[in-house]
């Protein structure tokens, strides 16, 4: 009996490893069979399984053009019509309909070729979505042609950064070539297609290694997205053949910059608010300003550092999926003193003030204008709007000024105009570059003589509209105008200098002979000059003289022709000089003789002298204004320029106007 419960349970222990892996299996098998497959989503591409072929002209394509349509997330979508449509180049396709089997695939059938050589182009449609473009063309390669290194080379980016684009393809045959063409196609839509773009021969080469064939295309009408550039190139016998690759149409992003406009003013903050977009459907990759960055967009407050006033320049970026990067420079000033007062902002910058009008150009426009503004009724006139954005990125400075009642400004050909009871006169058809002052109601420009190969001095009387020539044995840069119309001027040829007053002229006295005196500046009774200090100085140093009409007097032995400009105005002189230690210093010289008027450890620079005497300046990236018998006062940040108008103070800044209050 013992033996033979022993054997069975030897038995039992032997059948539960067998019982446990037939358990395990049924387990896996029930499990398989509950499995439940997720049926595809709704269609959301139709793309091209083969998208490019070739055959002879009327011939069928070796492979049948077939479409997969798939839902988002890359499944193949079952029992989706299809229609299918011959776009171009005369051929058939065997069913104009078709439907998606288990895989998502479909097919029309075969695809005759047209009769022509050249592009032939087929779409699949599925309502609702862009269509997938076929493309095949009708050709006879040759052996004796070869196309290779076609550009842009396979799958990079091309960017619209200009109206065209250069394409290229290096070309040899056994014959000499009679053409090289391209054809432009998106894969992606029916509208993005351009034919015949030709090449350009080499040199006029007529031999058939002519290899560096190129030419250009436009992007225009195209979409983002995968395009084909198909380059055929066909010998003197008619012997053709072809090459192709596929690249990424893709524009550079742009950017939009709400906030702060450009020079815009602020204070203690600022809302930073900046936008990228991109013709990618996926969108900028970032978006960076003023080290702050984003995705697509910003939109943040930031604070300006305690204490900090000035301009600031930075830089606003914006970047692709394709790693295609724009960028703006951007500028905005921190003005906190209450001494800098805002008059005005404009839509661009600000080239003149006087009498309550403003000239400035209007950047925000497609094309920038000149206009003149009345602050107290907003009422603008418009007087020029030849200007480009290009050239005024060029050259930033003023070219224009008011007079009373008139405008005078320099085109961008640099001939001067004049604004007069609301009509523009051009004064001078020749080149005038080089010169444009106004003070009180005249004014002084160039006037270009072709014919002489020289130019003219005219002084202008703005009340009365005439013009007169002074001279033409002057330099540009040794030119000076007073308010009662006296004209000083340097001849730098015959080393003398000269005042000019209605039409008599004085020469001024040299210190020595063969001197002359530079940079020559008058307000209608004296006269301020530069000389070398000795005759043997070879212009290594140099005297600041004030002549009264009878005498010349020295007001600085120091003088650095680098610290210009001087001025002079209502018998007060304003200038800078060398201390010991190097640096520049501001004095006035008036009544009561010279004083100075800054001890900085840094340089000092004059801004602008007022006919009461009071002197602007500014010192380590501070401004000042100086009082006659009152100590100086801090009124902002050195920036911009500083004008005296009607006795006041004016800050061009940017677009904005500001009022210096001492």
């Amino acid at each position: 009996m013992g033996s033979i419960a022993s054997t069975g349970s030897r038995s039992r222990r032997r059948l539960r490893p067998a019982l446990a892996a037939l358990a395990a299996l049924a387990f896996h098998l029930a499990a398989a069979g509950c499995t439940k497959t997720e049926p595809a989503g709704p269609p959301a591409t139709v793309t091209a399984v083969k998208d490019f072929q070739a055959a002879a002209p009327g011939a069928a394509v070796p492979e049948r053009p077939t479409v997969l349509v798939r839902d988002a997330g890359g499944k193949g979508v079952s029992g989706v019509a299809v229609a299918c449509a011959v776009q171009s180049g005369g051929g058939t396709i065997q069913a104009t309909s078709a439907v998606t089997g288990g895989d998502g695939t479909a097919s029309c059938g075969g695809w005759t070729l047209g009769t022509a050589a050249g592009l032939n182009v087929l779409t699949a449609t599925v309502a609702g979505l862009a269509p997938a473009v076929l493309t095949a063309l009708g050709i006879v390669p040759s052996a004796e042609v070869t196309v290779r290194s076609v550009f842009p080379t396979d799958r990079q980016a091309w960017p619209e950064r200009d109206s065209t684009h250069f394409i290229g393809a290096a070309v040899s045959s056994t014959y000499v070539l009679s053409s090289v063409t391209a054809t432009l196609q998106s894969l992606t839509s029916t509208k993005g297609l351009t034919t015949g773009l030709a090449f350009i021969n080499p040199a006029g080469c007529g031999e058939p290694t002519c290899l560096n064939w190129t030419g250009s295309a436009s992007p225009d009408g195209f979409p983002w997205g995968p395009t084909r550039l198909v380059v055929v190139a066909t010998d003197v016998q008619g012997r053709a053949t072809y090459a192709t690759q596929v690249f990424t149409m893709d524009r550079p992003p742009s950017l939009s910059i709400t906030s702060p406009a450009e020079g815009a003013l602020v204070t203690t903050s600022y809302h930073l608010q900046v936008t990228c977009m991109d013709d990618d459907p996926a969108g900028c990759a970032s978006v960076m300003a003023a080290g702050i960055s984003g995705k697509a967009a910003i939109d943040q407050v930031v604070q300006v550092a305690p204490g900090f006033e000035g301009g600031v320049a930075y830089q606003v970026y914006g970047t692709d999926s394709s790693g295609i990067q724009v960028w703006e420079d951007r500028t905005y000033y921190v003005v906190t003193n209450p001494r800098s007062h805002r008059l005005a902002t404009l839509g661009g910058p600000v080239w003149d003030a006087q009498g309550g009008r403003v000239l400035y150009v209007d950047t925000p426009t497609t094309t920038p204008v000149l206009k003149v503004r009345d602050l107290a009724s907003g009422y603008e006139e418009v007087l020029d709007a030849t200007f480009t954005a290009a050239f005024l990125r060029q050259d930033s400075r003023p070219r224009g000024r008011l007079g009373p009642g008139v405008a005078l400004w320099l085109d961008a050909d640099c001939r001067v105009h004049e604004w007069r009871n609301g009509a523009a006169t051009l004064l001078d058809p020749q080149y005038a570059c080089g010169l444009l002052e106004v003070v009180g109601p005249y004014a002084l420009h160039l006037r270009g003589d072709a014919v002489a190969g020289r130019q003219h001095l005219v002084r202008r009387d703005l009340l009365a509209g005439t013009s007169q020539v002074v001279t033409d044995a002057f330099s540009a840069a040794d030119v000076g105008l007073a308010a009662n119309g006296d004209v000083v001027y340097t001849d730098r040829v015959a080393q003398t200098l000269s005042r000019w007053r209605d039409g008599a002229e004085t020469r001024l006295p040299a210190p020595w002979p063969g001197s002359a005196g530079l940079y020559p500046l008058t307000d209608g009774t004296d006269v301020v000059y530069v000389t070398t200090t000795t005759p043997d100085s070879n212009g290594s140093s140099f005297t600041l003289y004030r002549w009264d009409g009878s005498a010349a007097a020295r007001l600085s032995d120091t003088y650095d022709t680098s610290l210009l400009p001087h001025a002079i105005t209502g018998g007060w002189v304003a200038f800078a000089s060398r201390d010991s230690q190097g640096h520049s210093q501001l004095w006035r010289s008036g009544p009561g003789g010279a004083v100075q008027l800054t001890f900085f450890a840094a340089d000092s620079t004059l801004d602008a002298l007022a006919p009461g005497g009071t002197v602007a300046y500014s010192s380590g990236g501070r401004r000042y204004l100086a009082p006659v018998g009152a100590a100086p006062v801090e009124v902002g940040p050195a920036e911009g320029t500083v004008v005296v108008r009607d006795g006041r103070f004016l800050q061009l800044l940017g677009p904005n106007l500001l009022e210096l209050l001492p």
